[in-house]
């Protein structure tokens, strides 16, 4: 079965009194343990795409699945509860709460997921796994560009999602760290999670082992 998946679905905006699509008409699938790029250049709707695949926004038209779970016909409350459990989210601004720590920020999505308390040894691993150890106490004020965005794929990671969603993730990176940081998107696949990262660069598509282009809200 699909990780995540949309049939025909469209994405129209209001922009000030015009409509405009920024997806049209795309059906598409994702399967488990794939690296798939949506590579094009700003405006050509691989964000919107992104974004509705990992279940951010619902279509304006059309069907999207995560999993067995019909996105389109969830309420708002339903939809959160799948996005906190079944998918995980890397941005190219970081998102980190400034007034926690390296290990409460990674920690945060379990603490929201089941209400009662926090698998450390989980958050240990992940720390490990990401070559963050040494910062788990550091503020995200103390860390590097790099070690932020690690961070933030070890919170995106830690409750272990199905399918994790990456937007332009080394976008504020230079070559070195946004190249560690792919490497470590990369990785993530060997367990068996999808990733989907929506990018303008060629470098970083090339990491992936599927790259679909955008022009225009379709695919090419």
């Amino acid at each position: 079965m699909p990780v995540a998946r949309v049939s025909n679905v469209t994405k129209v905006y209001d922009a000030e009194g015009e409509a405009v699509t920024a997806v049209d008409g795309v059906s598409m699938a994702v399967e488990p343990g794939q690296f798939l790029a949506l590579m094009g250049p700003s405006g050509c709707g691989k964000s919107s795409l992104l974004h509705i695949l990992g279940a951010m926004d619902r279509p304006t038209r059309g069907d999207a699945w995560i999993e067995d779970t019909p996105v389109h016909r969830l309420t708002e409350e339903e939809l959160t509860g799948l996005r906190r459990t079944r998918i995980g989210f890397v941005f190219q601004f970081f998102h980190l709460l400034p007034t926690l720590t390296v290990e409460e920020n990674v920690a945060m999505p379990l603490l929201l997921t089941n209400g009662r308390g926090v698998d450390r040894r989980r958050v240990g691993e992940i720390l490990a796994s990401m070559g963050l150890e040494h910062r788990r106490a550091s503020p995200p004020g103390q860390l590097s560009g790099g070690e932020l965005q690690r961070t933030a794929i070890a919170r995106a990671v830690v409750h272990r999602p199905a399918l994790v969603v990456a937007d332009e993730p080394t976008g504020n990176l230079d070559s070195e760290n946004g190249r560690v940081v792919l490497e470590l998107l990369a990785k993530l696949t060997e367990a068996g999670t999808a990733v989907v990262m929506a990018t303008h660069s060629a470098e970083a598509a090339a990491f992936a082992g599927r790259t679909l282009r955008m022009k225009d809200g379709r695919l090419q």
